[in-house]
C-alpha cells in the first residue's frame, strides 16, 4: 500500500493509496520525504472504489499547474515479495525523480562537504543555530577548508573521543555560508555547534606529526582483571598480538585485560605528543601514572600527551577489554546454555550462523583478534596555526 500526502498549505488535504496485496507477503515499512514540482510529476491519483473502500490508481500522464509542494511518501508493504514488479513500477514513476533538482528548485540547499567524502547530521537549534556531527569514513585524512551549509558568526568544535573543544577556524565562502578548519583521521568524528555571534572559546588546538612515531618498547605485563569463563594466567610479552594467541586458556576469554609497561621519558621538545595505539580490539582507556588520558572505543587509537608528560613519562597502563564473540563460539561448541533472552532463536541471515536445524549457533565462528595489538608509538606534534 502506498501513501502519498500532501503537506502543501494551498492545496487540499488529500491522500491517496495503492494496494498491491498479491504480490506481497511480510509487512515492511519505509519512508522518505521529497520537495516535489507537481509539473515533472508524471501521473495523478484519481479516487476509485475497492470493495466498497476507498483507494486510488495512478492514471495517464496529464499536465496540470500547480504550485511545488512537499508531498511525504510513506511505502507501506504488505505481504513482502515473492516478486517485485508493483515495487520497481513505484521506483520509476516516483524515485526516479531528480531530487537534487527538486530540492534546488525548492529552495532547499544540500551539506557539500559530502562532496569531499564526508559524513554528516545536523540538528537545527532553538536559537537557529545548527550541531552537525562529523564523520570521515574514508581511509585517508581530510585537512582543509570543510564547507557547512549555515550562515553564522562562528563555530565550535568539539571532540567528544578526549573532551577537548575550542573556537574553529572560519571564513565565509562566496554565498554567505560558512567553511570551518577542520583535521580529521580516518574514521574520526567531531562536533560543530554554529553561533549567530562570536564563541566564547579559545582557538580548537590542531596538531601535525612533526616526524614519525617512536615505538615504545620494554616488557609488556598483561594481567587478566575481570571476565569470563575465568580469568587466565597472567603474561610477560615484549611483542604485543592477541592474546587468543597465549594459548587454549585464553581463547574463550571474554573480559578486560591490562597492559602495563614504563614510559621513558623523551628528550626531545615538541609542542604536544601523541600516543598510538595501533590496532585494538575492541575498546580502550588509557592511564598514564593514574591518570586517565582518554577512552576508546573506535579508530583513530590515539591520545594526546602534554610536552611535560612526555618528558617525565611514567607507568603506562592500558585497559582493553574484548568482545563476548569468542566466550559465546566456545560455549555452542560445548553445547552450553546461553540464549536466555526472548526471539535468541530467530533465522540466522549468514550461513556460518546456522545450525543444522537452521536456529542460530556460534559455533562455526572463527576466534576473533582481542587485545592490544599494536604497535604503540609515540610521535612529537606540531601546532597548526
Amino acid at each position: 500500500m502506498v501513501k502519498l500526502l500532501s503537506e502543501s498549505p494551498h492545496l487540499p488535504e488529500f491522500c491517496h493509496f495503492i494496494t498491491w496485496r498479491s504480490f506481497f507477503s511480510v509487512p515492511a515499512v519505509c519512508a522518505e520525504t521529497f520537495f516535489i514540482d507537481p509539473d515533472r510529476f508524471q501521473h495523478i491519483v484519481q479516487p476509485v472504489e475497492t470493495q466498497g473502500r476507498k483507494a486510488h490508481a495512478l492514471t495517464d500522464p496529464v499536465q496540470h499547474d500547480m504550485i511545488p509542494v512537499r508531498i511525504r511518501i510513506h511505502i507501506i508493504v504488505q505481504d513482502l515479495p515473492c516478486h517485485f514488479l508493483a515495487f520497481f513500477f513505484l521506483l520509476q514513476n516516483v524515485f526516479s525523480l531528480d531530487v537534487s533538482a527538486l530540492l534546488a528548485g525548492a529552495g532547499v540547499t544540500r551539506e557539500r562537504m559530502y562532496d569531499l567524502g564526508l559524513q554528516c547530521i545536523s540538528r537545527v537549534k532553538d536559537d537557529g543555530g545548527r550541531y552537525y556531527f562529523l564523520k570521515n569514513p574514508m581511509q585517508e585524512a581530510v585537512r582543509g577548508w570543510i564547507p557547512v551549509d549555515a550562515v553564522c558568526g562562528s563555530i565550535a568544535v568539539y571532540d567528544p573521543m578526549d573532551g577537548r573543544l575550542g573556537a574553529g577556524r572560519m571564513r565565509t565562502a562566496d554565498d554567505g555560508t560558512a567553511e570551518v578548519y577542520l583535521q580529521l583521521e580516518p574514521d574520526q568524528s567531531l562536533l560543530l555547534e554554529t553561533f549567530a555571534g562570536s564563541c566564547q572559546a579559545d582557538p580548537f588546538p590542531f596538531y601535525e606529526p612533526t616526524r614519525s612515531g617512536l615505538p615504545v618498547r620494554g616488557d609488556w605485563q598483561v594481567r587478566f582483571t575481570e571476565g569470563g569463563p575465568a580469568l587466565p594466567p597472567a603474561r610477560t610479552v615484549s611483542a604485543l598480538s592477541s592474546w587468543t594467541l597465549y594459548g587454549r586458556a585464553y581463547e574463550p576469554f571474554a573480559g578486560t585485560a591490562e597492559y602495563r609497561i614504563r614510559l621513558a621519558p623523551v628528550a626531545e621538545t615538541a609542542d604536544a605528543w601523541e600516543l598510538n595505539l595501533g590496532d585494538v580490539r575492541e575498546s580502550a582507556s588509557v592511564w598514564l601514572d593514574g591518570k586517565c588520558l582518554g577512552t576508546l572505543f573506535e579508530a583513530p587509537w590515539t591520545v594526546r600527551l602534554t610536552q611535560e608528560q612526555a618528558a617525565r613519562g611514567g607507568e603506562l597502563v592500558v585497559k582493553v577489554s574484548n568482545l563476548a564473540t569468542n566466550r559465546i563460539a566456545d560455549m555452542d561448541r560445548k553445547g552450553q546454555p546461553w540464549k536466555i533472552f526472548y526471539n535468541a532463536n530467530i533465522q540466522p541471515r549468514l550461513p556460518v550462523s546456522r545450525g543444522a536445524n537452521g536456529s542460530f549457533t556460534a559455533a562455526k565462528w572463527p576466534l576473533r583478534d582481542s587485545g592490544l595489538l599494536g604497535p604503540v608509538t609515540l610521535s612529537p606534534l606540531k601546532k597548526t596555526e
